[in-house]
């Protein structure tokens, strides 16, 4: 899971490093953003959130996103698919969408660049 925030001007663009997080390192990074939130920049906004690495068939994967989805009904919650081509794009020196362009995760990095980073 990776969130994007911003802060009151925009200005301030956070980024929690992408993973395939568990449920509890999930709680965390929110608690973590809700700290910064509060002590160090108020104008803290969360944007929305990419799910990477999701496998629909994994307890653990739709727990997040349930959980991201209560607890934020208002902010996007982008799935991108477990795929063996999102690593072989570098190697082959290409950008996912040239090298996979009809990708289920090249499809579903572009839905997250539609729905979240204008809000950024």
């Amino acid at each position: 899971m990776a969130s994007l925030a911003r802060g009151s001007c925009g200005e301030d663009r956070h980024r929690l490093k992408p993973a395939a997080m568990d449920l509890q390192a999930t709680r965390s990074s929110l608690r973590r953003a809700d700290a910064i939130r509060n002590q160090i920049n108020p104008g803290l906004m969360l944007a929305g959130f990419v799910l990477t690495l999701f496998d629909a068939r994994t307890s653990v994967a739709v727990a997040t996103e349930t959980l991201l989805l209560n607890t934020y009904p208002d902010l996007p919650v982008v799935r991108i698919p477990s795929a063996v081509v999102v690593g072989m794009a570098p190697g082959a020196h290409q950008l996912l969408e040239d090298y996979a362009p009809l990708s289920l995760a090249t499809i579903a990095y572009q839905m997250a660049a539609t729905k979240i980073v204008p809000a950024v």
